[in-house]
């Protein structure tokens, strides 16, 4: 057998005949476990040694390769001197003299018993590190960057108590900063006193987080719940679910109850859609001050708010009596309005039904269908415009838009639909040879989007009646009309639309003023599934 010592011994490996360790931890060597045992039998030495292996054939005594050859003489001089020099460095085995200039000494080698597997208490605690500090919250290690939490403090000297705006840019804050002095307990939160604070600031500058904001910002699905604490989760509904469960408040209460209308925005939240009734007929101010109960009106060249109704020369389709197929409006403005109202003043015509169809349960859809199908409509750039009446618009966007900061344990979500067929202009991009089949791909998918939106089953119709208000969310539901006889009688709509920011902030500040969290829906979907 050629052998070597799987300790690394120099002497051994360079001086035994034939190699005739091998396998073995040897304790010439300091990082070996175990010391051989030397035995002198008729010249011949044998060797016991415990290995570095689990198999049980190596723990065993030894001998020279051949059992019936005697190790010459001279290979057993240089052997004997070998294993004296192992047996007096044995009996006077110290750790080595540490190198006063390594910065990382080695620490001798030592064995412990098994410490039984006790739980150790894991109360909260900080550990600063130099640009973090580690908390630990509900039996979980968060890093926060010294950065973040500077940038986060909430004192009179960082934030305006009027204003409620800061007085600093975090670009000023040192990237040296540090903690001179840190404490954390549950109920006072995290107190911090900075070390190279921002200029102009006093030394005894202190920070003071509270522990429920760390926990808002601890990881993506904390940061994802504070971002949506006041939003319930969408239904995805089709012509059953919104004949079951649409809701028709009314006017008065809307308008002077906070309760009500903070149940018309959450039924915009969930559904998309949602119904006034007993609206003044004849009061043709009336959708305005619906509007308003929400936000700031959003003023186009349409006008703050806009007659829909036949006209002769129309410059716009919605202002002809022929059918409205599915679409959403402005989507050649770079922000489209969020909401959309509707109040019918007039509708004594023949026909001229009102049809709704939700377009993120169409999305799905093609997401459960087919991967690829779904890029392409996330993907494909889609132009839109209006060019007539003195106004040229352009603005190009693909058919679903995914959230950008999206959890991420989850799929990304869809915020937003894009789908107006009678103002999309030519694609703007390249449809020749070398174009990877992107517009066939695109074509695909929209075929598959458009007849799932447009079955029997995903259409909502309804025929407003004279003192009705239809809110919908514009970015989401997809709306039509059906033809009618201009002849019959007359169809008057009073239209309007609000911004995405002041239904927002409304449906929060009722939220936190009324209390309580949004209730998950009886036919919300998880998360997973919802978009």
């Amino acid at each position: 057998m050629k052998l070597n010592c799987a300790g690394r011994n120099p002497l051994l490996n360079s001086h035994l005949p034939n190699n005739i360790l091998t396998g073995f931890s040897c304790r010439t060597s300091r990082f070996c476990p175990s010391p051989p045992l030397v035995d002198r039998r008729n010249s011949r030495t044998f060797i016991q040694c415990t290995p570095r292996f689990s198999d049980p054939s190596f723990s065993r005594f030894f001998k020279s390769p051949d059992e019936e050859e005697i190790i010459p003489p001279p290979a057993l001089d240089q052997l004997r001197k070998i294993e004296d020099s192992v047996a007096a460095s044995a009996s006077k085995r110290r750790p080595p003299s540490p190198d006063p200039n390594d910065q990382y000494p080695a620490k001798p080698r030592t064995h412990f018993k098994k410490k039984p597997n006790i739980p150790k208490p894991n109360p909260p605690k900080f550990r600063p590190n130099g640009k973090r500090i580690r908390l630990t919250l509900d039996k979980e290690d968060i890093d926060f960057d010294n950065v973040f939490l500077r940038d986060a403090c909430s004192c009179p000297l960082c934030v305006d108590p009027s204003t409620q705006q800061k007085l600093f840019q975090t670009s000023d804050i040192p990237s040296s900063i540090s903690a001179k002095s840190s404490k954390f307990t549950p109920a006072d939160g995290l107190t911090i006193r900075w070390k190279d604070d921002l200029i102009g600031y006093p030394e005894d500058h202190t920070t003071v987080i509270p522990t429920d904001f760390l926990r808002a910002y601890a990881n993506p699905i904390a940061r994802y719940q504070r971002r949506h604490q006041h939003f319930d989760e969408r239904v995805l509904w089709n012509r059953d679910i919104m004949e079951s469960d649409v809701e028709n408040l009314p006017y008065e209460g809307y308008m002077n109850d906070d309760s009500v209308l903070l149940t018309a925005l959450r039924q915009l939240r969930i559904y998309g859609l949602v119904f006034l009734k007993d609206v003044p007929q004849s009061d043709e101010q009336a959708v305005e001050r619906i509007a308003l109960r929400i936000g700031a009106l959003k003023d186009t060249f349409y006008g703050r708010t806009w007659d829909v109704k036949s006209v002769a020369e129309a410059k716009n389709v919605a202002y002809t009596h022929q059918s409205l197929g599915l679409h959403m409006d402005l989507l050649y403005f770079q922000q489209p309005p969020q909401l959309q109202l509707l109040h019918c003043i007039r509708n004594s015509a023949t026909g001229g039904n009102s049809i709704f169809s939700d377009a993120f349960r169409a999305a799905q859809y093609v997401r459960m269908s087919s991967a690829s199908l779904f890029a392409a409509l996330s993907s494909f750039p889609v132009s839109y415009h209006y060019r007539n009446a003195g106004q040229h618009y352009h603005y190009i966007r693909p058919t679903f838009e995914l959230e950008p900061t999206a959890r991420s344990d989850l799929k990304p979500r869809v915020v937003a639909v894009n789908w107006s067929p009678p103002f999309q202009a030519p694609c703007d991009v390249h449809t020749g040879t070398g174009d990877g089949g992107r517009l066939r791909a695109y074509l695909t998918g929209a075929k598959l989007f458009a007849d799932r939106a447009e079955t029997v089953e995903s259409l909502y119709e309804r025929r407003l009646a004279e003192g009705e208000c239809v809110l919908f969310d514009n970015r989401r539901v997809l709306h039509g009309r059906r033809a009618f006889d201009v002849d019959s009688g007359e169809r008057w709509l009073k239209g309007a639309y609000v911004d995405a920011d002041a239904w927002w902030s409304r449906l929060r500040v009722l939220g936190e003023k009324l209390g309580g969290k949004p209730s998950r829906h009886r036919r919300s979907l998880s998360s997973s599934h919802l978009e």
